[in-house]
């Protein structure tokens, strides 16, 4: 009989990789079950006091847009780069492209990269 097996897992630091670990071995020891996993923002979270002052409240998507706009000006404020920058992405878009060739070849494709 299956039943659901909740866990939340709030920490930092040492006990919350503690606890990162215990949940990952639910999987190994409780194969039969059910199960979900629910991830908790806090102040200690980077932005999330400045929007939001408890555990638990989520950033909403216009306080992501505020983040993400906040980190581009400075970048250009700043006169450097941020990460992830046009070269990151443009890597990602290679590994998708190999993606599609492996979908269509049914084999591993090589994943090629310009310096």
């Amino acid at each position: 009989m299956k039943r659901t097996i909740g866990v939340g897992v709030i920490g930092m630091g040492w006990m919350g990789e503690v606890h990162s670990r215990a949940y990952n071995q639910i999987k190994d020891r409780f194969f039969d079950e059910d199960g979900y996993t629910e991830l908790l923002s806090g102040p200690v979270h980077p932005y999330h006091k400045h929007f939001n002052p408890a555990w638990g409240v989520a950033i909403g998507y216009d306080d992501t847009k505020v983040i993400e706009a906040y980190n581009f000006l400075r970048s250009i404020a700043s006169n450097k780069q941020g990460e992830p920058g046009f070269r990151q992405t443009y890597d990602v878009a290679q590994v998708q492209q190999a993606i599609i060739r492996s979908w269509d070849s049914e084999r591993w494709e090589t994943v090629t990269y310009e310096e």
